[in-house]
């Protein structure tokens, strides 16, 4: 409807123009119209994908999840420490083994026995307490250190020297008599 229709069917100008003015200002653009229904589209679908997702926490005893979830926390930070627990044990373990070899340690279970383990993984400065532990056994044990080598069996008085390191050696030895 235009203001040349409204004067065509006999009313004022004066008339037509308020008329228009009032139609007008109920008069909403196509984009507005379109932004705003589009908005209310969105927000009716988060509605309902917000009550959808609520739906699947019917009946969930929110105190018991948190309790849950405290629990796993706490399982959590157990196994961390038992990891670096297990990790601090590995590391003594490897520092103990080495510093027995160091010594020349024929047997490092044996040698481990006679040392206070607990004591050396408690020590401020478990390097020198090791070595010190091992030093010591080695005074009172001495015949778990040493060299390893094996000697040969040297025969008393004309006796001949066993001299064989390998089979090929002792099958040569035996039928070259």
């Amino acid at each position: 409807m235009t203001k040349k229709t409204l004067i065509a069917a006999g009313l004022s100008e004066e008339q037509a123009a308020k008329i228009m003015e009032e139609l007008e200002s109920d008069y909403v653009p196509k984009a507005d119209h379109d932004a705003v229904a589009e908005k209310l589209r969105l927000a009716e679908e988060k509605v309902e994908t917000t009550e959808e997702a609520l739906k699947k926490f019917d009946g969930v005893d929110v105190d018991d999840l948190k309790g849950q979830i405290e629990k796993l926390s706490n399982d959590l930070k157990q196994k961390d420490t038992d990891y670096q627990q297990k990790i601090a044990d590995m590391e003594f373990n490897t520092a103990l083994d080495a510093a027995i070899t160091a010594a020349k340690g024929k047997n490092t279970k044996a040698i481990r026995a006679l040392l206070d383990i607990d004591t050396l993984k408690a020590s401020k400065n478990q390097q020198e307490d090791m070595k010190a532990a091992i030093t010591q056994a080695a005074k009172e044990n001495d015949y778990l250190f040493g060299d390893t080598n094996q000697q040969h069996y040297n025969p008393p008085a004309g006796g001949k020297p066993n001299t064989v390191t390998d089979m090929a050696s002792a099958l040569a030895e035996h039928y070259n008599k």
